[in-house]
């Protein structure tokens, strides 16, 4: 057999391993909460009415939206499954395996294909990666574009090839659109410019422009559209941080590099992890003789950095942060192993890889091939959602019923909307009244509960968010109006099942005196104030 059949093979291999741990157990085993919710609701619109969509995603800074891009390919798997959100958690993880031939196609440039393979492994059994290929939302590529932004940069800036600038900028514009806080990485573009000096063609920088005025073309039509909202809420944010001060936040920045590792390569307890991988960036440094490709790598791998910078930042508290530098860890260690190898010590070198494959499995099998809890915010699955909606209508019987949820954000009805419209609807033939607060700035399928039907229940999602006294305050309130007859618990989601009480019995009952001030002061803590 050719060495290049043998070749495919391997990564043939490689690349049904990563699909194996991706697709094991997948059916409804994902996480399904607000944002998951809002899409869906945006998507429907686009597929059913037609409506064309020119912004994404909101971010964490009013005004200020992410690329459209992601609605549209969530509407191709939505359109053709009848929004079954399954079909899209496969659109994510057919593209999150892109990343093993992407890989090893990167460390086969750096430094050939052991280390393009060893590369392609980590990544294929990275339990880090198998969490996001499941995470229905847009932060799940951002890893596969970080890889084309920073190969392109290679080719361009190492290689010294003239494609490869516009190739970056399609990983980058893919990126922001995606999720716009990418847009920090534009920095990298002087900084490694002035570090490698590359020969800036005009067809490098015609083919660069055009690629990037396609991608950022929305942008600025939203902007234009939408009276430069974005900009003015961005430049404003800037602003406010700034006057709260700057500060490198570097117990915030290690605390999540740490996670970050252990979910990918390590699973060790406590800072070991971080510590693992300090030594590994040591003998690295030592080992590489090609002051370019190191440089490089260690740029890629400190990219996240000045996200660290600005004080209060909820960017910097997410699971997805170091997710742009991923792709270096893997490519570091790989091309550290690599070496390892080469000076023939293969056993160790071997062995390094066997214990980080033996540490994610046992992630894996810990968490029982769930692949959910890491980016996950809620302890609550897409399956456990749905037993819950085919309780409330096995407990209904046909008749009508109304729901309220206590939810992040507080009583905002998006995922039960959702699953009520695109699978309650669909199986028993009709849909639940919504007995909470009026949905202003929010789409919503269920009709309000002008009626007052006698059957109620009341959702409350696992904490997030929302104050701990929440759901009793909300319980208490409720128990003016309602009786409680039933509760139940699927998973960290727990619902009862009330009875509207006699007109003549409804708010004879004393509550608490702290929960009444509450009460008083803030009644968005009632469920059933609003019809």
């Amino acid at each position: 057999m050719r060495s290049s059949h043998r070749l495919l093979l391997a990564l043939t291999g490689i690349i049904l391993i990563g699909a194996i741990l991706r697709l094991i157990n997948v059916s409804d085993m994902f996480f399904f909460g607000y944002d998951q919710a809002r899409d869906i609701h945006e998507v429907y619109e686009m597929v059913t009415l037609p409506k064309l969509k020119i912004v994404g995603p909101g971010t964490d800074i009013p005004g200020l939206f992410s690329g459209p891009l992601f609605y549209y390919l969530l509407a191709v798997p939505y359109a053709l499954s009848r929004f079954n959100p399954n079909s899209a958690v496969l659109l994510l993880i057919l593209i999150n395996l892109s990343g093993i031939p992407l890989l090893y196609y990167f460390g086969k440039k750096i430094e050939g294909r052991i280390v393009g393979i060893i590369a392609a492994i980590l990544w294929a059994i990275s339990f880090e990666q198998a969490n996001f290929s499941r995470f229905l939302s847009n932060p799940s590529f951002l890893s596969i574009t970080a890889i084309i932004l920073f190969l392109g940069l290679y080719v361009f800036c190492i290689e010294k090839k003239w494609w490869g600038l516009p190739l970056s900028i399609i990983g980058f514009g893919l990126g922001t659109q995606l999720d716009f806080y990418l847009v920090y990485l534009i920095i990298a573009y002087p900084i490694f410019y002035f570090l490698f000096k590359p020969t800036l063609k005009r067809k490098t920088i015609l083919w660069s422009f055009l690629c990037g005025a396609l991608l950022f073309s929305t942008f600025v039509i939203a902007e234009i559209k939408f009276k430069f909202i974005g900009t003015s809420s961005f430049i404003k944010y800037l602003f406010t941080h700034q006057s709260q001060g700057i500060s490198f936040q570097l117990p915030l920045l290690l605390n999540s590099f740490n996670k970050s590792l252990h979910n990918a390569l390590f699973n060790l307890p406590g800072y070991w992890p971080v510590v693992l991988f300090g030594i590994a960036l040591i003998v690295f440094i030592w080992l590489s003789k090609d002051k370019k490709k190191r440089l490089f790598l260690l740029l890629w791998v400190l990219s996240t950095t000045p996200l660290f910078v600005f004080k209060g930042t909820n960017i910097v508290g997410g699971n997805f942060v170091h997710s742009t530098i991923q792709p270096a860890i893997t490519l570091i260690f790989s091309v550290l192993i690599g070496h390892i190898i080469k000076l023939k010590y293969n056993i160790l070198g071997i062995s390094i890889v066997i214990a980080i494959v033996v540490g994610n499995m046992s992630l894996f099998v810990k968490d029982g091939f769930r692949s959910s809890f890491v980016l996950g915010h809620q302890n609550m699955l897409h399956f456990q959602q749905k037993e819950l909606v085919d309780y409330t209508y096995k407990k209904a019987d046909g008749k009508p019923f109304s729901i309220c949820s206590v939810s992040d954000p507080l009583f905002i009805n998006g995922i039960w909307s959702a699953l009520y419209k695109l699978y309650g609807e669909r199986k028993y033939g009709y849909m639940p009244s919504w007995a909470g607060p009026p949905q202003l700035q929010s789409k919503t399928f269920l009709l309000p509960d002008t009626k007052h039907v006698p059957l109620r229940f009341l959702i409350v999602e696992p904490s997030f968010n929302y104050p701990s006294h929440l759901p009793q305050i909300t319980e208490y309130s409720e128990n003016k109006i309602s009786q409680e007859i039933e509760e139940k618990q699927f998973g960290g989601l727990r619902i009862q099942m009330r009875q509207l009480l006699p007109e003549e019995k409804q708010n004879q009952q004393k509550l608490e005196e702290q929960y009444e001030q509450i009460l008083r002061s803030d009644d968005r803590y009632k469920c059933y104030f609003a019809y």
